[in-house]
């Protein structure tokens, strides 16, 4: 993947799909919605620049393009963030966050931004707090009521089924943490 495609993948896709689920979790219908919700737009920031944006610094720092600097990545989060939460856009949680399959699938924008930042060094506790957010999603998408760590994990099974990383331990582990931190 090139790395303007890895920043539009695990910056852009990857945090659109957070604030959706974290979103949906918290009754919201529209991403406008979230814009002055301090603690899902914290986490957003932080996951974008702290996470996401850290790791991919890291990865391309070398590349010489301003992106892939702090103070470019950061511009870049808060220029998407603000756009992701335009009320102008009329932008629905539900169409956001469609497909959660495939959105918290092992290597797709979730889990492949948590595993580029554990490469990196980089602990993705935020982007933790979304996939557990998107696994609950995920559950009450297939007409789940009820929520627990064990349902959570049989869930993932069934979404990562065959596909396997030297981060999937630790990936589950920041998904316990954080399903239990709320």
């Amino acid at each position: 993947m090139l790395p303007f495609e890895e920043a539009k993948l695990f910056g852009h896709n990857a945090i659109h799909a957070l604030l959706a689920y974290l979103g949906a979790n918290k009754g919201y219908k529209k991403m406008a919605e979230m814009k002055n919700d301090k603690e899902v737009m914290a986490i957003a920031g932080n996951a974008f620049i702290n996470e996401s944006g850290a790791a991919l610094i890291k990865k391309y720092k070398n590349l010489g393009d301003g992106l892939f600097t702090e103070k470019g990545y950061k511009a870049f989060a808060e220029d998407l963030l603000s756009r992701m939460t335009n009320p102008y856009l009329d932008d629905a949680i539900d169409r956001a966050a469609r497909d959660p399959q495939r959105k918290l699938g092992l290597n797709d924008r979730i889990f492949g931004t948590m595993q580029l930042a554990l490469e990196f060094g980089v602990e993705p506790k935020n982007m933790a707090k979304g996939a557990a957010a998107g696994l609950i999603y995920y559950i009450k998408q297939n007409g789940g009521e009820q929520f627990s760590f064990d349902k959570l994990m049989t869930a993932l099974n069934q979404i990562w089924d065959k596909q396997d990383s030297k981060y999937k331990t630790k990936l589950v582990e920041l998904v316990k943490e954080a399903f239990y931190a709320d």
